[in-house]
């Protein structure tokens, strides 16, 4: 019973500290009002330059007008909910001085980190992605089939995609406390996610060399596998190989942040505070 009681401790502990940052970010209400904006901004635009595309009677393998709004609509779901800025707090923590609670209190840093990211996400989600999905699908017609099993595995990999990526993050803003610096570090960042995820285009429109070294990093699973087994566009054979794949750099990123904060913990400097 004691054990049970530590666990339900802990839980309470970091959904606290999760409901609390929900409670914060909802309290900027106009700020989801600009992201819905901007949202279906991205949205339109993409919309009208690739239906411009296929108005020129451009024929894409496995690909047909529909599909590709569609796999845009998705992908702006998705961006607008992963985002945490979680590598942006820990760099500023860091700079503050704030970062000296965390290293003195008892909890899991990774665990404090990811309660904290994901308040904001599902704020984001609740507020701002899904009034953006409800707006655009009032406006678009994608004629959308899917069944429970697509959906199971979507949300799957979405989740799968979302830990990746705040871990990801989460180790830049760990070697922010080596660099001083984080701006170069998080606009590399997003280079590579935006060119090698799928996020602006599919990557079945790329070349052979990209798409190989699109299969070598770990971020076609935030956008582009979801997106595209949800849609049929891949053979769904091989969804729980996906799923392991993603799942091993998921550890792998655990691991490698678990080392470089022990690693780097020794040699903080604190500026301010």
């Amino acid at each position: 019973m004691s054990t049970l009681n530590r666990l339900f401790q802990i839980f309470n502990y970091y959904f606290a500290v999760c409901f609390a940052q929900f409670k914060n970010y909802f309290s900027y209400k106009f700020n989801y009002g600009v992201k819905i904006i901007s949202s279906l901004i991205n949205f339109y635009i993409r919309y009208c330059v690739w239906a411009a595309v296929f108005s020129h009677a451009i024929t894409i393998p496995f690909i047909n007008v529909n599909s590709y709004f569609l796999y845009v609509y998705l992908s702006t779901l998705i961006s607008t909910f992963i985002s945490s800025d979680i590598d942006l707090l820990i760099f500023r923590q860091i700079r503050s001085g704030e970062i000296a609670i965390n290293l003195i209190n008892p909890h899991n840093i990774q665990l404090y980190y990811f309660s904290f990211s994901l308040g904001k996400s599902l704020t984001n989600l609740l507020f701002s992605c899904v009034p953006t999905a409800v707006i655009i699908m009032l406006f678009v017609d994608f004629s959308l089939v899917f069944t429970l099993e697509k959906l199971i595995f979507f949300l799957l990999f979405v989740i799968c995609g979302y830990v990746l990526l705040f871990l990801h993050d989460y180790i830049i803003g760990i070697v922010s406390i080596w660099t001083k610096y984080i701006h170069g570090l998080r606009k590399l960042r997003t280079v590579f996610i935006m060119l090698f995820s799928g996020s602006i285009i599919p990557l079945d429109l790329y070349p052979n060399w990209a798409r190989r070294i699109a299969d070598i990093l770990p971020y076609k699973g935030i956008y582009y596998l979801p997106i595209s087994k949800f849609l049929l566009w891949k053979p769904t054979n091989d969804w729980c190989y996906h799923l392991f794949i993603q799942i091993c750099w998921i550890a792998f990123y655990f691991f490698l942040g678990n080392i470089l904060w022990s690693l780097l913990i020794k040699k903080i400097d604190i500026q301010g505070g």
